[in-house]
């Protein structure tokens, strides 16, 4: 059943993201689930722990898969880069709030793998294209 904070979630991860609007994505996310931990703190029962945690890890996914499809159209290593920074300030606010980020530290370092083989292809078609002298 979907709930209203599901819903909620749903209206800040756009499909299809644009990746230049990921740093303010992450920041709206992270002052999302910052309230969040504070109701939890503050209220007692207004919210349940475990409601949160499926929250967290339905965003999560999302958040993840809609990346892993923006990049599937990049072939610019510095896109990579500008990625992995905004998930690891990401990944390092919510995990000050208890958090759990292993999947999103499992997804950077996917991402790379994928950096790494870019970097290779992009580099191996240069150095073929380089003419050593005889």
């Amino acid at each position: 059943m979907l709930t209203i904070r599901q819903a909620q979630s749903d209206l800040i991860l756009p499909t299809p993201l644009p990746l230049a609007s990921l740093p303010s994505l992450t920041q709206e996310i992270s002052g999302f689930f910052i309230v969040e931990s504070h109701v939890l703190e503050t209220t007692g029962t207004f919210r349940s722990q475990r409601d949160v945690e499926e929250l967290w890890d339905a965003v999560v996914t999302r958040l993840t898969t809609a990346i892993e499809d923006a990049l599937r159209r990049e072939d610019d290593p510095e896109a990579f880069l500008r990625v992995k920074e905004s998930l690891l300030s990401f990944i390092m606010t919510l995990e000050s709030y208890s958090f759990p980020t292993n999947a999103l530290q499992k997804f950077i370092l996917v991402l790379f793998e994928k950096y790494a083989t870019m970097l290779e292809s992009h580099f191996g078609k240069r150095f073929e294209s380089v003419s050593l002298p005889s």
